[in-house]
């Protein structure tokens, strides 16, 4: 006599219970993680942006002291970008164009600079004295790039 045992095919009902839990709580986690990744991402970059036109900033003070002539730097917040530039006789040269990150903006409710520009004249002192330049994120996190009274010191301060 011959006994035949009949394999059932599929899954009992607290096995697919168990599997949803798992899949729930790994998903959970991996998007609170890919969360904090994108933020990441938006004050990293945030941070590069301030860093870059800092070094800009000094670099257009430096030329302007080592040329002897007045270069100015344009800060566009309808185009996001900012522009270093000096006149030469007639004509207007571009020293450099940089194109800011489309998820940083000009703030400039935090600012302090006038007429979208900042200028460098001979000496290297900046005109508007002192002046504070606000980048902001999506996230609403700020860096505020502040030349200083007297020092003509350049820092970025953090202010989120």
């Amino acid at each position: 006599m011959k006994v035949v045992m009949k394999i059932k095919k599929g899954f009992i009902f607290v096995e697919t219970a168990i599997s949803i839990a798992i899949a729930s709580i790994l998903l959970f986690f991996s998007s609170f993680n890919l969360k904090n990744a994108i933020d990441l991402k938006s004050d990293i970059l945030l941070d590069l942006s301030a860093s870059e036109l800092l070094s800009d900033i000094r670099l257009a003070q430096m030329k302007a002291m080592e040329e002897g002539r007045i270069y100015h730097i344009y800060l566009d917040s309808q185009k996001n970008c900012y522009r270093i530039y000096y006149f030469d006789n007639v004509d207007t040269k571009t020293y450099k164009y940089k194109k800011l990150a489309d998820s940083i903006q000009y703030d400039k409710i935090h600012s302090t600079y006038e007429g979208n520009k900042i200028s460098f004249n001979s000496r290297g002192k900046p005109l508007p004295y002192p002046c504070t330049i606000s980048l902001k994120n999506d996230l609403g996190h700020y860096r505020k790039i502040t030349i200083s009274v007297g020092t003509d010191y350049v820092r970025v301060n953090d202010s989120s």
